[in-house]
């Protein structure tokens, strides 16, 4: 019976120590695939996070772009406009009568004459108006009158 036992013992035994390395390969592999899987995954959805991140900026700066060509639109004014406009800051400052031509140049300008204006009080007004308006002096011809602090004026402003 000993001998009988001794022959099967190492041939078992080598049977085993075969099903176990294949049971092992097999594992390894499979661990291997999972690993290398989990990383694809994981990357895969790191990059999905990603994406969803970049959309939600890029609606964001969709709107933010629509806002302000809705900005845009609202603050352009055309020259007849800013005349209009112009015309009523002049009339609350009561300078209108000082006021001797409104003319409109071009798409986004306009010139206005003043004759015998007091200086301090026009340029005020005037500087509100550009500042208000974004607009910007072309060009500003000033000459003293003999009466003191009055000056004829021509101003001529340009949308910007």
């Amino acid at each position: 019976m000993q001998l009988k036992l001794n022959k099967w013992v190492p041939a078992f035994a080598e049977a085993t120590n075969k099903r176990n390395l294949k049971i092992m390969g097999i594992f390894l592999l499979f661990f291997l695939g999972y690993q290398m899987t989990s990383l694809f995954f994981n990357h895969v959805h790191e990059l999905n996070e990603e994406l969803l991140k970049r959309e939600i900026l890029l609606e964001w700066m969709l709107d933010k772009d629509q806002e302000f060509k809705v900005q845009k639109n609202e603050v352009r004014h055309s020259a007849v406009s800013f005349l209009d406009l112009l015309h009523r800051k002049l009339e609350e400052a009561a300078l209108i009568s000082f006021v001797s031509e409104f003319k409109q140049i071009g798409e986004n300008g306009l010139e206005v004459h003043f004759d015998k204006v007091e200086f301090d009080r026009s340029m005020a007004v005037l500087l509100a108006f550009i500042d208000e308006e974004h607009m910007v002096i072309q060009s500003l011809l000033i000459t003293a009158l003999p009466d003191s602090g009055l000056v004829a004026m021509t101003i001529k402003l340009k949308s910007t």
